[in-house]
């Protein structure tokens, strides 16, 4: 009965689209590295997109995990990858306030003033925005700036 019910579950998941590509999302989302790897080595693409356009990258960033990002990015993830919204990996981080990510994308190459879409928001602006201080003079420091201030520089 038991093997029943998990052949039932397996083709349930695999007619709802699960995919390899989707199980590293998972993967860098829970921090397991392990299996991040495993991933990567069975040729999933670091930069495999859900529906919403969001990579492994972004999940790692969101929920913090520094050596999730540094195995995602050796491996080729673009740290400028944008999703539906316009946020790229560094949006994720600073909004959950992951600061040591912030840092390590921004050393990385991030852009830091890619801007959202719909309001032009910046990196900075949602540092701002979420009240997150150190980060927003981490930011700074690197030379982001505000949705506001690009705007009177004509950018």
């Amino acid at each position: 009965m038991k093997l029943i019910i998990i052949t039932i579950a397996a083709m349930l998941l695999a007619g709802c689209g699960t995919t390899t590509a989707m199980l590293i999302h998972k993967a860098a989302f829970d921090g397991n590295i392990k299996a991040v790897k495993r991933h990567l080595n069975a040729g999933v693409d670091a930069n495999a997109q859900t529906r919403s356009e969001n990579t492994p990258l972004h999940a790692a960033a969101y929920q913090g995990h520094s050596d999730v990002v540094e195995l995602l990015i050796a491996n080729g993830a673009d740290v400028n990858a944008s999703d539906v919204r316009g946020w790229i990996p560094l949006h994720a981080a600073v909004d959950q306030g992951h600061a040591a990510v912030a840092d390590l994308l921004i050393v990385k190459g991030a852009d830091l003033n890619a801007r959202m879409k719909g309001g032009g928001y910046t990196v900075l602006d949602l540092a701002n925005l979420k009240e997150q201080t150190e980060i927003a003079l981490l930011l700074r420091k690197h030379g982001a700036k505000t949705g506001e201030e690009l705007k009177a520089e004509g950018k």
